[in-house]
């Protein structure tokens, strides 16, 4: 099983090696500043966890946590896989596991998702939705709802 060679921001190597075995299943992403791993206790669950790279690091989990919050009750939020837990630093996202969309499948997805690549989208209960999205810029979440507004999309 392949893991990360860093750890996190205030963590000792102890603790952050006690969770990572604990709760993370196998290593399935990396990006510019987190990591994200299978959860071992639930397989419909990913655990998405910061890393020590201050410099690179964007806070992706609050962000991502921040838009899903704002958007679950807008059209927005039809297009985006849950968040279910936050840790109290946001260096621990828990949120709802997607599966492989297809190319095919991509061609639902609104034009407001500039980067709508199967990477950072999935199936998930029949829908195309995206579970990258922590550098989604939220203060411009209205203008966002606003477009979405305009259009018509079936669940």
């Amino acid at each position: 099983m392949r893991r990360p060679e860093h750890t996190l921001w205030e963590w000792g190597q102890t603790e952050y090696v006690e969770f990572v075995r604990l709760f993370c299943g196998e290593l399935i992403g990396s990006g510019v500043s987190r990591d994200v791993f299978r959860c071992a206790i639930d397989d419909s669950l990913v655990i998405k966890i910061e890393r020590d790279e201050t410099e690179r690091s964007f806070l992706q989990n609050m962000q991502e946590w921040l838009v899903w919050d704002w958007a679950r009750t807008e059209p927005l939020g039809r297009w985006l896989a849950p968040c279910r837990a936050i840790s109290r630093n946001g260096r621990v996202l828990v949120q709802e596991r997607t599966k492989p969309a297809s190319e095919k499948a991509m061609a639902e997805v609104p034009e407001i998702f500039e980067d709508a690549s199967t990477k950072n989208f999935g199936r998930l209960r029949g829908r195309v939705v995206c579970h990258d999205y922590g550098l989604l810029l939220w203060w411009s979440m209205p203008s966002i709802t606003d477009r979405l507004r305009e259009k018509v999309y079936e669940d």
